[in-house]
């Protein structure tokens, strides 16, 4: 295979994944309060799909590690969580769209 074809090949290849790229993956502007940063890190930890992640969620603030559970069979029902906006959001309370 010539470069050119090579180049052309791998776009190809490329197309397909970037159309199912994981939700949130794009980038909103949460805000850096506390409550704002518990939820990009309850997002990330959801939409990576991951028990030990979602665990680590739960315990790192205080909570049980059984609620990664529940946690994952949504993630996996649902595909995930994409952040569309804030709606409102002070300190200890946040409204988004999802």
């Amino acid at each position: 295979m010539t470069k050119a074809r090579l180049t052309a090949f791998a776009l190809t290849l490329s197309i397909p994944l970037l159309a199912h790229a994981q939700p949130g993956a794009r980038t909103i502007d949460l805000p850096a309060t506390p409550v704002g940063v518990a939820v990009r890190l309850f997002v990330a930890a959801l939409n990576s799909g991951s028990q030990a992640a979602l665990e680590r969620f739960h315990t790192d603030r205080g909570g049980s590690a059984g609620n990664a559970g529940p946690d994952l069979e949504f993630a996996q029902q649902s595909g995930g969580i994409d952040i569309e906006r804030v709606l409102k959001a002070s300190d200890f309370e946040i409204e988004i769209e999802a």
